[in-house]
């Protein structure tokens, strides 16, 4: 047995007595929410026949971050983001704002989706740092991203 088997079954029987705590409406209400927000995730819950499977979804959906604007606006200023797997900043209709952040992901998706109208500008002193890229915007400069243009880092 390695480490990642070791981690993989301290998971699971974390999220198996997590469950266990909550009535079956509580999870299901936990799997519909996440169904809604992620299609990724959505898939994977439709997968889920066993513990273990349900401990992944869990697993997956607590190591991504995700901000959408929607027709808002978004503004990280001087924060730190770190995922275990990725980081995915959808300005969708709206504007977001970066500036004087570092994001650390295996996987980092900045930009608009299929259909977006909205903007986001990466402003100074920002870091994006995924598994293979680096992208550092230095003092006095920015990055512009419109409409269903975006940058992807892996």
């Amino acid at each position: 047995m390695d480490s990642s088997d070791i981690i993989v079954s301290f998971a699971t029987s974390v999220a198996a007595n997590y469950f266990t705590n909550f009535t079956s409406k509580v999870v299901i209400s936990f799997f519909r929410v996440a169904n809604s927000l992620n299609s990724e995730i959505a898939k994977q819950i439709e997968r889920v026949k066993t513990v273990e499977d349900a401990a992944n979804v869990v697993r997956s959906a607590a190591s991504t971050i995700r901000a959408a604007a929607g027709s808002g606006k978004i503004d990280i200023d001087g924060a730190f983001l770190t995922a275990a797997e990725q980081v995915e900043i959808d300005h969708q209709h709206g504007t977001v704002k970066i500036a004087k952040v570092s994001i650390v992901a295996s996987r980092i998706f900045t930009g608009g989706t299929s259909g977006a109208t909205g903007r986001t500008h990466i402003g100074e002193n920002t870091n994006l740092n995924s598994r293979e890229t680096s992208i550092g915007v230095g003092r006095g400069c920015f990055i512009q991203i419109t409409g269903d243009a975006s940058i992807e880092q892996t």
